[in-house]
């Protein structure tokens, strides 16, 4: 359920794979990893992502 909220939250904030990366502070594929469900993504994550 998270992976949907994640790419939602993405495409709602109009951001790319890579802008969303350079917000978090992290590569592409490791961004992309989290959008695939591989890795959970943090809450200072969610809040850094509120925040842009």
């Amino acid at each position: 359920m998270y992976k949907s909220k994640l790419i939602e939250t993405r495409k709602c904030l109009g951001f790319s794979q890579e802008k969303i990366a350079e917000a978090l502070h992290m590569d592409v594929s490791c961004y992309s990893r989290r959008e695939k469900g591989q890795i959970k993504i943090s809450s200072e994550q969610w809040q850094k992502l509120r925040k842009s």
